[in-house]
């Protein structure tokens, strides 16, 4: 394996790592936005 093979593919790996991570906490927000809108009392925020 080349020295450019290597680092094509730690960056591809370092990518979906980003990618997964933005994922998680696109998740995160709608939940939380989601149990702000349903469960939360009138007047609380």
């Amino acid at each position: 394996m080349s020295d450019t093979s290597i680092v094509a593919e730690t960056s591809y790996i370092r990518l979906l790592e980003a990618l997964r991570v933005a994922d998680l906490l696109g998740s995160v927000s709608s939940t939380l936005s989601w149990d702000q809108e349903t469960m939360l009392p009138r007047g609380g925020t």
